[in-house]
């Protein structure tokens, strides 16, 4: 995935972690032009759980809602396949 351009804005340059539904990728907002974190469901979580881009989705609004805790992202934007975020003390 890295070097794909989702939604003609972010463009992922670097694989930096990968979780349970997902993978993360250092990415540049094309947009906005400033480093982003995105998360991104993989295809093979989808398959095996119909379910799992609504859960995924809920997961981005629960984190937006405890914005103020400085361990936490900050979310920018949650389109399925992908959430965008910001870390507040962003290693990017």
């Amino acid at each position: 995935m890295v070097g794909s351009v989702l939604n003609n804005r972010f463009e992922l340059r670097d694989h930096v972690g990968h979780g349970g539904t997902g993978a993360v990728f250092r990415t540049w907002d094309r947009r906005l032009e400033r480093i982003v974190a995105v998360k991104v469901l993989e295809p093979e979580t989808v398959h095996d759980d119909p379910r799992a881009p609504e859960r995924f989705r809920a997961e981005a609004l629960i984190v937006k809602d405890l914005d103020e805790h400085p361990g936490l992202v900050t979310i920018f934007d949650t389109s399925i396949p992908a959430t965008v975020a910001r870390m507040r003390s962003s290693p990017f």
